[in-house]
């Protein structure tokens, strides 16, 4: 039910006339129900994100706009530790690395 609203008051966005410009108002629509779908919990959050992206694309809002908050170097920065912690954890090395260090420093440090 909340894919059906999310959906309907991003169309009813999208179609009505709010007096601004026609990219802006369809990344608006485009948005809005986005958020409904995170906040509803309809699909998984980075699916929503997926797809608010397909959607912008599909929409005709430039990528550069849509994605112009990701280009300050700390969020690439803050983007490369996170995937490099995400790697370290799945393939076990974080746990070999803190079980070598443990060994070699005993009970204190």
């Amino acid at each position: 039910m909340a894919a059906v609203v999310g959906a309907l008051v991003g169309a009813t966005l999208w179609l009505l006339p709010l007096g601004i410009a026609a990219p802006a108002q369809r990344a608006t629509s485009v948005a809005v129900a986005t958020i409904v779908w995170w906040a509803a919990s309809v699909i998984e959050p980075a699916w929503a994100g997926a797809f608010a992206l397909l959607l912008f694309w599909t929409a005709g809002v430039s990528t550069s706009t849509v994605l112009s908050g990701f280009v300050n170097s700390t969020i690439a920065f803050l983007v490369g530790a996170l995937l490099i912690g995400l790697a370290a954890a799945d393939s076990g090395l974080a746990r070999r690395l803190a079980l070598a260090l443990a060994a070699r420093l005993g009970r204190s440090y």
